[in-house]
């Protein structure tokens, strides 16, 4: 910043100035080896232990990136660099852009890698086979809405996932709508488990601290959520500074 700000007070060039920019904002997005590549506020992990590669949410870089611990290589996925707003997707590798992509699990079975994409409220499936990545639930629409399918379900900037022991659910932290959903992999559609307003799918306010059953539960900005090999499940309430974990 200081260098930007002897700049700007030297009176350099405009174009030069500009062409510092777009340096930086492309190096935050480098690929290569680990000693040459960059990230811009990674937030979410997801690990295949059986190629031994990384998953990475790279938020506003608004990408998915592969760490690959193999040859010591980092690449894109999806994405580059561009926020974008396309609620079908179905592209392949970087021509397929992102929107916020916050956190990530790997589905071993199918090699599908889950996208919590925050940035416009729904759960995306990326193939790592064919690699195109996909919108698998949430109609884009931001509300606590639960539903038999894809379509009819809703989220409310779903910050965190993960799976369930038996892989027939994804367990979401929708933050802003202060509820922990359990969202099947076969339907796409997605029922409650802890906390938000099980009637008025648009009341995003339903939030505070206490414990319970379902909805009884009052949670604040839920960040992450993680399911042990047993289906413990533990959640990061993170405006209430706790963490709680749901026992069936």
């Amino acid at each position: 910043m200081t260098f930007v700000y002897s700049l700007i007070k030297n009176q350099a060039h405009p174009s030069y100035l500009c062409f510092f920019f777009l340096q930086l904002f492309f190096f935050t997005i480098l690929l290569g080896n680990f000693d040459d590549a960059m990230f811009n506020r990674p937030q979410g992990l997801a690990y295949n232990p059986k190629k031994n590669l990384l998953y990475v949410a790279d938020t506003e870089n608004h990408a998915l990136r592969l760490v690959d611990f193999v040859d010591e290589s980092v690449r894109t996925l999806a994405g580059n660099g561009t926020k974008d707003s396309d609620y079908q997707g179905g592209g392949s590798g970087t021509t397929q852009l992102l929107n916020s992509p916050w956190d990530v699990c790997f589905e071993p079975v199918n090699e599908n890698v889950y996208i919590a994409m925050a940035g416009q409220h729904q759960i995306w499936k990326h193939n790592t086979l064919d690699g195109t990545t996909r919108a698998f639930s949430g109609d884009g629409y931001e509300r606590n809405l639960n539903g038999a399918s894809s379509a009819s379900t809703s989220f409310a900037q779903p910050s965190g996932i993960t799976l369930s022991p038996d892989l027939k659910e994804a367990y979401i932290a929708d933050s802003e709508s202060s509820s922990i959903r359990a969202l099947g992999l076969r339907t796409g559609g997605s029922r409650l488990l802890a906390g938000g307003d099980p009637i008025f799918s648009d009341n995003l306010f339903k939030f505070g601290d206490c414990d319970g059953v379902g909805s009884e539960v009052l949670l604040q900005h839920p960040l992450e959520v993680f399911c042990g090999n047993v289906g413990q499940i533990y959640l990061a309430d993170s405006y209430n500074h706790k963490v709680h974990d749901i026992k069936f």
